[in-house]
C-alpha cells in the first residue's frame, strides 16, 4: 500500500494530499488545475513538499533523498503495475 500525506505550497497556492492507495491500477482524475500533476511530481520527488510517503511500511522520503528521483518514481509506478 502506498501511503501519502504530503503538503506543498508555492506562492498563494497550497495543496495537501492524504490518501492510502492499494496495489493495482489506480486512476487519477480531476479537472484542470486541481493538482493531479502536482501530486505526481511530489511522489516522484520532482517537487519538495512536507509530510510522508511510504510503500508497504518502507519510508520513501529517505530513499528519495538518497537515490535518483526518476529511478524512485519508476520503482513506485512499477510496484503498482505488477
Amino acid at each position: 500500500m502506498l501511503k501519502i500525506d504530503l503538503s506543498y505550497s508555492w506562492g498563494v497556492f497550497s495543496a495537501h494530499y492524504s490518501v492510502n492507495i492499494v496495489t493495482g491500477l489506480t486512476t487519477l482524475l480531476g479537472g484542470s488545475g486541481e493538482g493531479k500533476s502536482t501530486l505526481l511530481q511530489l511522489i516522484g520527488g520532482f517537487l519538495e513538499g512536507e509530510g510522508g510517503l511510504s510503500f508497504d511500511g518502507d519510508n520513501l522520503q529517505k530513499k528519495r533523498l538518497m537515490s535518483g528521483r526518476s529511478r524512485l518514481f519508476f520503482k513506485v509506478i512499477t510496484c503498482f503495475l505488477n
